[in-house]
């Protein structure tokens, strides 16, 4: 004979008190992100002017989608789920192409105990010579070939982006700060310096708790 005893229904008001507690554990987790999110992309609840140093793109650029850049650059960016400082060029990389580099290179350093959670990619025409340089003397920095064509195309897509002029990157030599989802956020042209990158990654990564 079996001894198991039927256990009574739930009080309907304790499931719902559970079911309180459980979106109380995910609220918790979600609405400093989102909060953070609104308020820094937005400008809500924070005092007037402007909080970032370089251009917003808003609505981002995902990377993923067609012509944006390189799938490929896409999928290395999500795979490695970091920040990324990303320099896109037309051209092979010369004397500006690399001076950029080397800003992105001490950004990085900068970062002090954040520093793993930054990573630096380089988009552009090259040789394989150019290539073999890049990857020498930055053994740290993702370097990819693009089309000339994919280049305008992403560079396009930024100055129809709300709040990016196409002044503010008409030079051949573009920053961009990617999240670890492939969204591209902000841009920086040439007269942005580090400090710039820096100050803008230290809120991002202080508000973001992914990356």
């Amino acid at each position: 004979m079996s001894s198991h005893v039927e256990q009574p229904p739930m009080d309907p008001k304790q499931v719902n008190r559970n079911r309180m507690k459980l979106l109380g554990v995910f609220g918790v987790a979600l609405i400093p992100v989102i909060a953070a999110a609104v308020m820094y992309f937005g400008g809500i609840a924070l005092p007037t002017g402007k909080t970032n140093k370089g251009n917003l793109l808003w609505p981002p650029i995902v990377l993923s989608e067609q012509n944006a850049i390189s799938p490929t650059v896409n999928d290395a960016i999500v795979q490695d789920g970091l920040w990324v400082l990303m320099l896109t060029g037309q051209g092979d990389c010369t004397d500006t192409c690399l001076e950029r580099l080397h800003t992105l290179r001490q950004v990085n350093i900068a970062m002090g105990k954040e520093l793993d959670r930054v990573g630096r990619v380089y988009v552009g025409e090259m040789s394989a010579e150019t290539k073999t340089n890049l990857t020498s003397t930055y053994p740290n920095l993702k370097v990819f070939e693009s089309s000339a064509s994919n280049l305008i195309t992403f560079k396009n897509q930024a100055i129809n982006a709300s709040g990016v002029t196409p002044q503010s990157i008409e030079s051949s030599w573009n920053i961009w700060l990617v999240d670890p989802l492939g969204n591209v956020i902000l841009q920086y042209g040439l007269d942005n310096d580090g400090y710039d990158m820096k100050g803008d990654l230290k809120k991002l990564l202080k508000l973001s708790n992914i990356g």
